[in-house]
């Protein structure tokens, strides 16, 4: 339900009073069972779908499922490389997850081996595919917390989106965002009255009468690992708090959604370790003269934009190449599904019918719908091919220059950025294929160099001339990658770009950056990667 309406739903007015469209409403599409009703996927329900989505006439695949690669495989070794190699070659893309095993993502638990880098998901592997990661949204769907005090409040810190725990409404349903309100009321730093910031012992009886608790939380280590964390929140009432607000203790987005503190006697709710660090400063600064209340429901707040999401799978693959290809939005509001998995308690079903979630699940459909719109205006799969429409997505992204867990960003993990529609659709040069790696050179030595070659094919009406040039985002002294300054593609016509890394001197490190190829009309950008 909610990927199909992310890729083409119609537009719909929703419980929060704004309208949702998909990326292509009202596209017409073919759904194909894969997975069997315990949400088990096999490679051989996926092959069956993709082979009767190309005998049906679908234009587009999109593919929100994935597993961990074998060790060592390599991505031509995928047991779904010849399938969805094929279904390229005949014109249609093929658009899949790069799964959810990022750094703070559903680890090995769920099924991630490795966690991190290296962590793109098969068969997202697969060269062919558009394989889509998940970068963050300008806004977050969640309860304000609002924050007011006897001195200045920073303009940042005035409204902050929280994460509260669900209302079960029964066994089966929850409600996500009616919760309890609270407040206005001060806030207090727990780790004034426990060092440890986190009440997983009582605290001294009435030091906290009145007042909301700030805690830290842990989820690498709750007080209760075996069931919903209340401890905390059950002991600071216990001192006489009328509410608990805990602070995320990795930088990472607002959990959606978040289950682990139902039960807790008083309203609780959870923050970001970014806006928690921020508060923290400014009760610690003023004891007694900052006050928090929250909203008992929802609204749309604002998010850190165009980061990548901390659970996004990430490259480098095992032969070294460049996965994700882009990324796209992963957290959104969209129509839910009545599904529920009682026995992690992560439940995902409201009874209004719509819900905020996350995942490269939903930046695949994302991107799936918006590579039916090239496609309608191209519909001649030899004139433009279903490799084009990959570079008219994955070479015209906006920058991602940050993560939302601290990592420094790389074309391992955003591919040629996040999705831009209006770019995609504006470009008249595309490049085969969208991104360069010059592998791992196990011995670099002064004198070595390396050569790949692109080819870029005019789609617009007219011959042009690009201006090019090479970007080193991570470079370093003894190392140069250089490609002509400019090239001249006829209309229709197609020519060959080559680029060459070359060392002058011994030199270790990862290193990447861009070619920038620039028209009066158009711009595209080819990344590239290294590692010596």
């Amino acid at each position: 339900t909610g990927t199909s309406s992310v890729a083409a739903g119609n537009c719909a007015s929703t419980p929060m009073g704004v309208q949702i469209c998909g990326m292509a409403p009202g596209a017409y599409l073919g759904n194909y069972k894969v997975c069997d009703s315990q949400g088990y996927c096999s490679d051989t329900g996926f092959l069956t779908a993709l082979n009767d989505a190309l005998t049906d006439g679908m234009n587009v695949i999109s593919y929100s499922v994935g597993q961990p690669a074998n060790p060592g495989e390599l991505p031509t070794q995928s047991s779904d490389y010849q399938a969805i190699h094929n279904a390229v070659a005949a014109g249609v893309p093929v658009i899949i997850a790069s799964g959810n095993c990022g750094p703070a993502g559903g680890g090995s638990a769920n099924g991630c081996s490795p966690v991190g880098d290296n962590s793109v998901q098969d068969p997202g592997i697969v060269p062919d595919a558009i394989t889509v990661g998940a970068s963050s949204n300008s806004h977050v769907l969640g309860n304000a917390v609002t924050i007011t005090a006897s001195v200045p409040v920073p303009a940042g810190l005035q409204t902050i989106s929280s994460s509260p725990p669900f209302n079960q409404l029964a066994s089966d349903q929850v409600q996500e965002y009616n919760v309890s309100s609270f407040g206005p009321a001060v806030i207090v730093d727990v780790a004034t009255i426990n060092s440890t910031g986190i009440a997983c012992s009582p605290l001294p009886a009435g030091s906290l009468t009145g007042k909301i608790a700030l805690l830290r939380y842990s989820f690498d280590a709750p007080c209760d690992p075996t069931q919903p964390d209340y401890t905390a929140t059950n002991n600071a009432q216990a001192a006489g708090a009328v509410a608990v607000i805990y602070i995320d203790n990795a930088q990472e987005e607002i959990l959606q959604p978040f289950s682990y503190l139902i039960g807790g006697n008083i309203p609780s709710t959870l923050i970001t370790y970014a806006s928690g660090t921020s508060l923290l400063a400014l009760v610690d600064a003023n004891p007694g003269k900052v006050q928090a209340t929250l909203a008992g429901s929802a609204g749309f707040g604002p998010q850190a934009v165009d980061q990548v999401e901390d659970y996004s799978g990430r490259g480098p693959q095992n032969d070294f190449t460049i996965k994700p290809d882009l990324v796209a939005p992963g957290d959104m509001y969209m129509p839910s599904a009545c599904c529920v998995d009682q026995s992690s308690q992560f439940y995902i079903y409201d009874p209004s019918g719509y819900m905020y979630n996350e995942g490269t699940s939903y930046a695949t459909p994302f991107t799936a719908g918006a590579a039916a719109i090239p496609r309608q205006k191209y519909p001649s799969v030899t004139a433009v091919t279903a490799y084009d429409i990959k570079s008219m997505l994955a070479n015209t992204g906006a920058p991602v220059t940050s993560t939302q867990d601290g990592a420094l960003a790389s074309v391992q993990m955003t591919g040629g950025g996040r999705l831009n529609i209006a770019a995609a659709m504006a470009t008249t040069l595309v490049a085969n294929p969208v991104s360069i790696s010059f592998g791992q050179v196990l011995s670099p030595a002064a004198g070595y160099s390396q050569s790949a070659s692109v080819i870029l094919k005019e789609i617009g009406s007219s011959s042009e001339t690009f201006t090019v040039t090479v970007n080193q985002a991570v470079s370093g002294a003894g190392l140069t990658v250089t490609a002509p300054t400019s090239v001249s593609v006829s209309a229709g016509g197609t020519t060959t770009l080559k680029v060459t890394m070359s060392l002058n001197a011994v030199l270790y490190g990862i290193y990447e950056g861009t070619i920038v190829l620039t028209s009066p009309a158009t711009s595209i950008h080819i990344p590239y990667w290294m590692m010596n």
